[in-house]
């Protein structure tokens, strides 16, 4: 059976502290990194570890290229970087310094990048360009349809004693698309257009952010549930404050940048708002301590999703209930992913099946045979569904669960 749970278009990251345990500091010097999906934990491996922090390891890390060997371990389904685009009609998927932007009705363009490992990808919203960024520090900017490169982000503002990079950079791009922001060894704000550095958070904490609903301010979140508010053009600081997770599981971004949600100590959920200090409390039943309180989002934010001995989702802005799932079994040890209606359950079986429940009828499941998947992300529009495999990518149509789209992971 499978603890781990992959939320939709989340960046969930749970860290494996004894429950109760206290908070770990700001800044994590040795930082242990969690899948983006589905929170199966990797040491960071930085590529420029032990570089001389003067102005020519400057240059060096602003440009970083793959200098180290693949890892010698069997690869897996949670080393893929895997993104859809905002209309549903497309996805990114790499693992190495392979990639593929694929289709649904199954045209494949190969993407190679010699000179780093892919560790993050995001789509403008209007899909005219696709940007990579690699677990050395490469940002690449390509063309949204051909992943031809375009260019490369360059910097040189290093703060070499600040952390480097780890096994979870990422990007996110502005709702308007004229922005973006990544993180690497720091948080930085790009403008599209001129492809010229914005501005950069001296912060050093970051592993998520998203752009606020006005383009106006980044909101940024640790691995242990501290978040801030930034300036999206000077990057100053509004505010920081952290969630109150003990410890032992962090912070949630949803993709709006308006709300944090929290799984609290005490096994409770919390939900807090950027624009201003405010916190709701999420009424949820009790958990055990194998299973602590996942939050995470639906890709347009709209639904609230959380797991613990079970399944609830709301609407955000009300916290209004929408589904509810409380298994008698240990039956949430299947639940793999909530499809982004926070009604409908992917579960997965023993075997290579898999089945979807509807928490409104849970009695009755839909089989389907998922090819030995064990990590699956919905589309935005929840339409297709995809399933990942050691060697694989899968998409089914999740209306009727036809396969459409079969291709070897690069």
């Amino acid at each position: 059976m499978r603890k781990a749970w992959t939320i939709a278009a989340s960046l969930f990251v749970g860290f494996a502290f004894a429950c109760g345990a206290a908070r770990p500091p700001l800044t994590e010097p040795a930082v242990v990194a969690t899948s983006a999906r589905d929170g199966s934990t990797a040491s960071a491996t930085p590529t420029d570890a032990g570089a001389d922090p003067n102005a020519d390891s400057k240059d060096a890390r602003a440009t970083a290229t793959r200098t180290d060997a693949e890892p010698s371990a069997a690869p897996t389904a949670e080393d893929a970087v895997v993104v859809w685009s905002a209309d549903s009609g497309a996805f990114f998927v790499g693992r190495g310094g392979r990639a593929a932007r694929v289709q649904v009705n199954g045209a494949i363009v190969a993407i190679d990048e010699p000179r780093d490992t892919f560790g993050a990808a995001a789509f403008a919203p209007d899909g005219t360009r696709l940007v990579t960024v690699g677990k050395g520090g490469l940002v690449t900017v390509r063309d949204g349809a051909t992943g031809a490169k375009l260019a490369d982000l360059v910097h040189t503002d290093v703060d070499a004693s600040a952390r480097t990079n780890t096994d979870r950079p990422g990007v996110v791009f502005s709702h308007d698309g004229k922005r973006l922001a990544t993180w690497t060894d720091l948080l930085r704000v790009w403008d599209v257009a001129t492809r010229a550095l914005v501005c950069t958070v001296a912060e050093p904490w970051a592993d998520d952010a998203r752009f606020s609903a006005k383009d106006d301010a980044i909101v940024a979140t640790s691995l242990v549930g501290n978040f801030g508010r930034f300036d999206a053009t000077t990057c100053a600081a509004g505010f920081t404050d952290g969630a109150d997770t003990g410890g032992t599981f962090a912070a949630n971004l949803a993709p709006s940048g308006e709300w944090v949600a929290s799984s609290e100590q005490g096994h409770g959920l919390a939900l807090y708002r950027t624009a201003r200090r405010a916190k709701r409390v999420v009424n949820v039943p009790s958990t055990s301590c194998q299973h602590h309180v996942y939050p995470g989002f639906s890709p347009d934010g709209t639904m609230l999703l959380a797991h613990g001995d079970w399944f609830r989702s709301f609407r955000t802005d009300t916290l209004a209930p929408v589904g509810a799932w409380t298994p008698k079994d240990d039956a949430i040890a299947d639940l793999a992913v909530a499809m982004n209606d926070g009604l409908q359950l992917v579960l997965q079986g023993e075997d290579a099946g898999a089945s979807i429940l509807d928490v409104r009828t849970p009695a009755r499941r839909r089989p389907f045979d998922a090819k030995g998947a064990h990590r699956f992300e919905p589309s935005p529009d929840s339409k297709h569904l995809l399933g990942i495999t050691a060697t694989e990518v899968h998409v089914w149509r999740t209306a009727t669960l036809d396969l459409v789209v079969s291709l070897p992971l690069p």
